[in-house]
């Protein structure tokens, strides 16, 4: 640590009650150095340092301010304008530190891992003996700004990912016989995340309990995110993409790390869900469960199952509107990977009330007859097959439906822009009746008493499309900004 031109006033005094140090320092040039690690700063400041010969109590009350701060430690690159300081702490022999340490970062600006992020903190620290045991140390941390931006650090100031209009951040943690135990809980008002193409507009709330630090063995976690008054949209016009409104959305969560791999338990309930596809409205109650076995933090994958439950569903189309509409959709052999967008492929099956909503979607241009729906009644379908999803093409492989009389194959791809795909619908006794639905956002064509050969030629289209999606790089969001 160097100090070159510093200057300390230091007055001593004492008498039968204790110890007194007054002092004043200043330091126009501080300059700190551990290995890489680097810090360039200045200090001003001036207090108290007073012991009790009684009590043997020691104080500590101070006033200061950092000046314009520069840390860099690899990638990682901190600079503030200014940080002023207020403390008080005070210390007993064989008991853990008490007081309060409290100060301000004037534009905070934080570059790591290729992401910038830039705020005006108020940040408080509070220190006390826990109630177990007075030698061991809890530290209650609040951290309140007026807003956040976060943004790729090579990106302009334009295209943030995540935005806030005010937030709270409370942190309770204790040190006991080396075992840490946190509680974290924040809200962040009007955020704004943007995942690719994909945004979310909600009001966050978060309470998790972790035991044990990141770089550990073994550390766990547990807790809940809430969105309020969530929206969550992809696509930018009322026609084309997707989106979602969820008055209050849940999402419970466990977390396991092992060095670099883990498992997690998730939940989410999502009741009065309301959203599109496409122009198609649609109302739902919703609620899901996963289990990932295992997640490795490194590579970004996790592999696992799921299970999707729609309930008390509504479809709005200008023909043949659908109420009181239930699905069950589970997942396995689910293995996603965290890269420029999430990527995923996995094995499913479902059971419906019955096929109401595919049939009123394709019916809704007027193209699609209603003979289709009456001569194939679809009651309590079950599905199987896959879904996988390369960048923002998703792709769903019906290899099996079957309900009463019918059986039905088929592919269905969705896209930005919208969706295609084809089905086989035939009568299980006699395959030869049968009909064969080709569709996409703007069309539907009926093809009576086709075969596995029409519907061949339109899985060859698919996967033509699907393994365009696998060779191609993800294109950046329609603003220009990265994900």
């Amino acid at each position: 640590l160097a100090a070159p031109r510093a200057r300390a006033d230091l007055v001593a005094s004492s008498d039968l009650e204790g110890q007194k140090l007054r002092f004043a320092l200043n330091a126009p040039e501080l300059v700190g150095r551990a290995g890489e690690p680097r810090l360039q700063t200045s200090l001003l400041a001036h207090g108290t340092l007073s012991q009790s010969t009684r009590s043997r109590r020691t104080v500590l009350d101070a006033v200061g301010a950092f000046g314009a701060l520069d840390f860099v430690s690899g990638s990682t690159h901190v600079i503030a304008r200014r940080m002023p300081l207020r403390t008080r702490l005070t210390s007993y022999p064989g008991r853990a530190l008490e007081g309060v340490l409290q100060g301000d970062l004037d534009k905070l600006v934080v570059t790591a891992g290729g992401v910038r992020v830039a705020f005006d903190p108020h940040w408080e620290a509070r220190f006390a003996p826990t109630r177990a045991n007075r030698a061991a140390s809890a530290v209650h941390l609040l951290l309140t700004t007026e807003a956040i931006l976060a943004r790729d650090a090579a990106e302009p100031d334009d295209c943030p990912w995540f935005q806030t209009a005010r937030s709270r951040l409370e942190a309770d943690t204790e040190v006991d016989g080396g075992t840490k135990e946190r509680h974290l809980a924040a809200h962040f008002s009007n955020a704004r995340l943007r995942w690719g193409d994909v945004t979310t507009v909600a009001s966050i709330g978060v309470d998790s309990r972790i035991a044990g630090d990141p770089n550990d063995e073994r550390s766990t976690a547990e807790g809940i995110v809430t969105l309020d008054s969530a929206r969550i949209s992809q696509g930018q016009s009322s026609s084309k993409g997707w989106s979602i409104e969820v008055p209050k959305l849940d999402l419970r969560y466990q977390l396991e790390k092992v060095r670099d791999e883990g498992n997690a338990k998730l939940s989410v309930s999502a009741p009065g869900s309301q959203g599109r596809i496409g122009a198609t409205r649609f109302a739902t109650d919703l609620t899901s469960s996963m289990l990932l076995d295992a997640l490795d933090f490194q590579k970004r994958t996790a592999t696992g199952s799921a299970v999707l439950r729609l309930t008390d569903a509504a479809l709005f189309t200008t023909l043949d509107p659908v109420h009181d509409w239930w699905a069950t959709v589970k997942l396995d052999g689910l293995r996603a990977e965290l890269g420029e967008t999430l990527g995923f492929h996995a094995g499913f099956a479902a059971r419906a009330r019955d096929a109401s909503p595919a049939f009123s979607v394709l019916a809704a241009d007027g193209t699609l007859p209603h003979w289709v729906s009456s001569i194939f009644p679809v009651r309590e379908p079950e599905l199987k097959g896959s879904v996988a999803r390369v960048c923002r093409l998703t792709d769903f492989r019906l290899e099996h439906l079957s309900a009463g009389p019918t059986v039905s194959v088929g592919t269905f791809q969705s896209f930005p822009d919208g969706f295609r795909g084809a089905v086989l619908i035939q009568l299980a006794a006699f395959t030869p009746f049968s009909a064969g639905l080709s569709f996409t956002a703007q069309q539907t064509d009926v093809s009576p008493l086709v075969g596995e050969a029409w519907l061949g030629r339109w899985n060859q289209y698919f996967s033509r499309k699907l393994g365009a999606a696998h060779e191609a790089s993800c294109p950046k969001a329609a603003e220009g900004c990265a994900n």
